[in-house]
């Protein structure tokens, strides 16, 4: 593969104390396609990097998107066990990448090579998706947790990230209001001293201020390990770890009127259930 002399490794990004750290993955390599280097190496990436046919059916059929613009990475996991951590691609007010597509390269995938996705569509079970060759999977870059299990065998995929264009960036101000808003709504409910349970709690615990930390929370043993297996021994492994349990606490803290009703399962089976296509 000639593109493999343009590839770099693969970080996690730890924010810390109001600076950013990077920790490297074990056995993950990427090459970002937009960049020439990649193209002049592999021209068919350049033409996948140009194709808007994913975006435009998209479009058409979920218009509430409005994607305009496509990021992709090929990525290179070299088996031995690589793999990536659980983790949300992004957040709504970090930036506008709102649909995540990984189309598989991986002829000859059998049960027990590993590297299989695994979806978090909380608070529903997870769910294991092998890495076969030809496969598309696609799900939202700010909704669902996730991360790839380790694999033993030599592993390869695009990543493509679809962003929404300018005309959704208009409104941020407004919706910056209503976050504040909801933000003190929630505050307000949260502050009571006796926990809540039932439709009340779940009503709270799947709001999407809260849904991505009550996730961290019922996943948060799996979550630690896959940090743990993503990642080389070292101290930056352990600042993230300890990063890691000093969230979870807060989070803890935070939700705690909620923590029964987390840990009893699933919410009512007459609440409706949100799809994270």
């Amino acid at each position: 593969m000639a593109v493999r002399h343009c590839m770099h490794k693969n970080h996690t990004h730890l924010v810390r104390g109001g600076t950013t750290g990077l920790l490297e993955k074990a056995s993950i390599w990427e090459a970002e396609l937009m960049q020439q280097a990649t193209q002049d190496l592999a021209p068919l990436c350049a033409q996948l990097q140009n194709d808007a046919t994913l975006r435009v059916m998209l479009n058409l059929l979920m218009p509430e998107l409005s994607l305009q613009s496509q990021a992709i990475k090929l990525q290179y996991n070299a088996g031995g066990g690589g793999c990536f951590p659980m983790h949300f691609d992004t957040d709504a007010a970090v930036d506008t990448r709102r649909v995540t597509a990984i189309w598989y390269l991986n002829p000859g995938w059998q049960p027990g090579h590993g590297g299989e996705l695994r979806l978090y569509p909380f608070p529903q079970p997870a769910v294991d998706i092998a890495p076969l060759n030809d496969r598309l999977v696609l799900f939202s870059s700010t909704d669902m947790l996730h991360r790839v299990l380790p694999s033993s065998r030599e592993r390869c995929c695009f990543t493509i990230w679809l962003s929404e264009g300018l005309r959704r960036r208009a409104g941020a101000s407004v919706a910056a209001e209503e976050q504040a808003a909801a933000r003190a709504e929630l505050q307000r409910a949260l502050s009571r001293t006796q926990p809540l349970d039932g439709e009340e709690a779940w009503r709270l615990i799947l709001h999407p201020h809260i849904r991505h930390h009550a996730a961290k929370l019922r996943h948060c043993a799996e979550w630690e390990q896959s940090v743990r297996e993503s990642h080389p021994q070292g101290p930056q492994l352990q600042v993230a770890l300890d990063t890691f349990t000093a969230e979870v606490a807060v989070v803890a803290r935070a939700l705690a009127p909620l923590l029964p009703a987390l840990a009893a399962g699933l919410p009512p089976e007459h609440m409706p259930r949100r799809s994270w296509f």
